[in-house]
């Protein structure tokens, strides 16, 4: 649980802060590029920790591979039109690809720990 809400509730401060000082407002500027390496490195530990469990399951990954691969060739205009039905700016229609992608990768983890063990 407070793994969830102590960075809530700092993400929480920070805004405020950052409506009330310049210096907030730059901190926040200074870490809108974190997510990217940090699901970056979470996919690369996930990966990591499941590999010889894939390894051993190399025929399932390869069935699996083609909807992957499909999936992120539709995601992009699928959410291009959800950005276009809910007015988004351009920014938001990226975030919205952006965050597609990486949860469809982080689901690659249960599916991972699901595998039987061989």
């Amino acid at each position: 649980m407070e793994l969830i809400i102590i960075p809530l509730l700092l993400a929480i401060a920070l805004q405020l802060f950052a409506k009330k000082s310049s210096a907030g407002d730059k901190i926040i500027n200074l870490s809108a590029w974190l997510p990217v390496p940090f699901m970056a490195l979470t996919l690369f530990v996930v990966v990591s920790s499941q590999i010889g469990k894939l390894s051993t399951s190399i025929d399932w990954i390869i069935r699996v591979i083609p909807i992957y691969i499909a999936f992120m060739i539709i995601l992009p205009f699928i959410s291009k039109l959800i950005g276009k039905w809910f007015k988004l700016d351009i920014e938001s229609g990226r975030a919205l690809i952006f965050s597609g992608s990486t949860r469809n990768s982080l689901v690659v983890l249960p599916l991972a720990l699901s595998l039987p063990n061989h």
